[in-house]
């Protein structure tokens, strides 16, 4: 079975021209994590549901507010679960409306 685990693309930016200039999506950083998740068939549960979704889970700490207002953060919370066990997944989002925090939750729900 072949299956995008693809993440920290631009998707998960809110600009996807800053993929390359902040941490978390650094090439570097990236490259050998994407291989991390290819060797041992790990996805992205969120990616694998919606596949087109723009959701973001970090903001910049020193003004999260307004970061988070104006949505400009990123998605780097991530739930990874096998191939085996992604066709059990029924739910994987982030949970964007919880503040308090420069993170929001992120939720994930397995069927038995």
């Amino acid at each position: 079975m072949v299956i995008q685990i693809w993440f920290g693309g631009p998707l998960d930016t809110f600009d996807g021209k800053y993929i390359k200039k902040a941490p978390c999506f650094y090439p570097e950083e990236h490259e050998p994590f994407e291989r991390f998740l290819k060797e041992r068939c790990l996805i992205d549960s969120y990616r694998y549901l919606h596949p087109d979704g723009t959701a973001q889970s970090e903001w910049p700490y020193d003004k999260k507010d307004i970061y988070r207002e104006n949505r400009q953060g990123f998605r780097i919370d991530h739930f990874l679960v096998s191939e085996d066990l992604i066709d059990n997944v029924s739910f994987s989002d982030v949970l964007e409306q919880y503040k308090g925090s420069d993170h929001c939750p992120i939720c994930l729900n397995i069927d038995k």
